[in-house]
């Protein structure tokens, strides 16, 4: 997750269920096209903050865990359905 992931979880108050099972990542190695070496890239220095790894599956199960504890009376869970339309309404 990069900043504007790692900012959206702390809006919206999940962070502190997310991160202790995140790993921090500070570079990364690119082997660009038509490039004879590998070309390092750290993210602190490109970016200016680490960027932050999670297994999708983990951080869907810790999502559901804080809507489940906090947001049951507002989001309404559904599973294995398709979804066609998304209706936003204004918040109370």
């Amino acid at each position: 997750m990069d900043a504007k992931g790692q900012g959206l979880l702390k809006d919206i108050g999940a962070w502190d269920r997310v991160s202790p099972h995140c790993a921090e990542v500070v570079g990364r190695v690119d082997w660009m096209p038509g490039g004879d070496a590998p070309q390092e890239v750290d993210f602190i220095e490109k970016f200016g903050y680490p960027i932050q790894v999670i297994q999708r599956d983990c951080l869907t199960a810790l999502l559901r865990e804080e809507i489940e504890d906090k947001y049951l009376d507002q989001i309404r869970l559904v599973y294995n359905t398709e979804c066609k339309a998304i209706t936003w309404g204004k918040r109370p």
